[in-house]
């Protein structure tokens, strides 16, 4: 901290009031008014070494690394597509809500002086009703002067498996941003097929939260049966859709799954094998098989903990067969936060 120095600059002192003063014949009388104009020049002495510290580098980069410190980190907010609901889920979303989750304040980073500056919110809302079917896009946050608000920045490629940025973000003070304006970034977002309609269901999660995620359960099956006799890695009954979810996700490495993924087998299923597929249909790791012909109705299944890579995904029941079986009810189960 820098300090005030009277001994160093300021060298008048006040007028103490001795006995001598008020002595018979003294001063007493002239005291207070002399006491009163050196107060005065005290004051104005004071404040302008006050000024002076304001604009002083060591006090103002003390005080903005303090600020940084102890305001950069908070956002109190979460991503959400349904109107005050900070955590409810909707399909055919237009509008992408930013609200307030465990509190209502977030840090936005003030450019213009360097420094992180704390911001209470109301919900802010962005209409999304025009952005492009089956692409992902960057949330950032900014101070407009008068309130917190939101804008997308679309990303170069959404492929599943295949998602990568067209502006690129970078950490400030360990806060992730826009590299190019530094806007503070909140998540990632992606459209389902239908062009200006985004979703957060048991089957498509499209709001990935980079503060305050929370747990989500996604589950998918068909109630079918069928037979399968290839020995080729394929879909769970061939389908694109009959045991698998989608999902979207903002920074490598900050979200892990459990992923389930199960065959039932009928009384003559034998040699069958069961594994999850991420992106593709090729097993992602482990496999799990049934060798032996089932002797009444089961299952198969293989449990993994996976993490998930930045961008657009998805997760299937894939199927492999040695011998001609009949099979039912391919289902898909993922739990991680968003």
């Amino acid at each position: 901290m820098v300090a005030i120095s009277e001994a160093a600059t300021y060298t008048p002192s006040i007028t103490r009031v001795e006995t001598t003063d008020v002595a018979l014949g003294g001063n007493e009388v002239n005291v207070p008014n002399k006491q009163f104009k050196e107060i005065t020049d005290r004051t104005a002495y004071l404040k302008a070494e006050i000024d002076a510290l304001k604009g002083d580098a060591t006090a103002q980069a003390t005080t903005a690394e303090f600020t940084q410190v102890g305001v950069a980190s908070i956002n109190q907010g979460r991503l959400s597509l349904v109107d005050n609901d900070p955590v409810g889920q909707a399909a055919g979303a237009s509008t992408l809500y930013f609200a307030p989750y465990n509190g209502d304040y977030i840090a936005i980073y003030d450019t213009g002086n360097s420094r992180w500056e704390l911001r209470q919110f109301t919900q802010r809302s962005l209409d999304i009703g025009s952005l492009a079917a089956n692409t992902n896009y960057d949330i950032f946050a900014h101070w407009d002067g008068d309130s917190v608000e939101l804008s997308a920045v679309v990303w170069a490629n959404s492929g599943y498996g295949t998602s990568s940025r067209a502006v690129s973000l970078s950490r400030l003070n360990g806060i992730w941003i826009n590299g190019s304006n530094s806007r503070r970034y909140l998540g990632t977002i992606r459209m389902t097929s239908v062009a200006g309609q985004c979703e957060t269901s048991s089957i498509n999660q499209f709001v990935w939260n980079a503060a305050n995620r929370i747990s989500r359960e996604m589950y998918v099956t068909q109630a079918v049966t069928y037979t399968f006799g290839a020995a080729s890695w394929r879909y769970a009954n061939n389908s694109t859709t009959a045991a698998r979810v989608n999902l979207v996700v903002g920074l490598d490495n900050e979200s892990t799954a459990n992923v389930v993924a199960r065959l039932g087998l009928a009384f003559n299923a034998r040699g069958i094998s069961v594994a999850i597929g991420q992106n593709s249909t090729s097993p992602l790791n482990h496999v799990a098989a049934q060798p032996a012909q089932a002797d009444a109705d089961g299952s198969v299944e293989i449990a993994r903990n996976i993490s998930i890579p930045a961008g657009a995904n998805f997760y299937n029941a894939i199927e492999f067969a040695d011998f001609v079986s009949d099979l039912r009810n391919p289902a898909v189960l993922v739990e991680g936060k968003f």
